[in-house]
């Protein structure tokens, strides 16, 4: 916690891959000590909640509310559809830096960092917090989930899925049906959505996104 929070402020740049541990020698980090938005970024703030440090979180969403103009046009651009995805693997600005495209321009990304919005507001319970930043993100990003998904036999289905860094970067990382890893997001996504429509009075939009 010490750690966590000689880094983390509300007006710093956000966590990156090797979060509290990263060495300041001069030299570039592993994997260029860039945003691996899959696991590593997100479990950097998971301790802020539970520990009642949310400002300490802060920095992590201010660089995901930035950056959402931005990760909008990505989403316009390589998904072909509207609403929020993030990069996988992004630089400070929010730009996708590639890599394995499984992870660095994975599907499910920005259910993954519509996580702290919602955890946010449900440790604060701050209404204008919800109005101003978590209801909006949170519904971008499941809009987007919607367009991308398609109804096969009654059940929503994801085109491709993968789980991060297994089968690493071979064509056996695709997936036609769900991984564990991707349904559990979109899972959580749509429930949150729900939970974040029905506080700000919308029973309809919680409804639809219930179904």
């Amino acid at each position: 916690m010490y750690k966590l929070g000689a880094v983390s402020r509300p007006a710093a740049p956000a966590i990156t891959l090797q979060a509290v541990w990263t060495a300041d020698n001069g030299s570039l980090p592993p994997w260029k000590g860039d945003f691996h938005n899959d696991l590593n970024t997100q479990l950097s703030y998971w301790p802020v909640y539970t520990a009642n440090r949310l400002q300490e979180g802060e920095s992590f969403i201010n660089w995901l509310w930035n950056n959402k103009k931005k990760n909008e046009q990505y989403t316009r651009q390589y998904f072909g559809v509207n609403g929020l995805n993030v990069p996988g693997v992004a630089t400070l600005n929010g730009d996708p830096m590639g890599g394995w495209i499984q992870y660095s321009l994975g599907p499910t990304v920005g259910a993954w960092c519509a996580q702290h919005f919602y955890w946010q507001w449900k440790y604060s319970m701050d209404k204008t917090f919800l109005q101003a930043r978590a209801y909006p993100y949170i519904h971008d990003v499941a809009n987007y989930m919607e367009q991308i998904t398609f109804l096969k036999n009654g059940k929503r289905m994801l085109p491709l899925s993968s789980s991060p860094e297994y089968h690493d970067n071979a064509i056996t990382a695709w997936f036609t049906s769900w991984s564990n890893f991707d349904l559990s997001l979109v899972q959580f996504l749509f429930k949150a959505a729900a939970e974040v429509a029905l506080a700000s009075n919308k029973t309809a939009e919680a409804d639809h996104w219930k179904k």
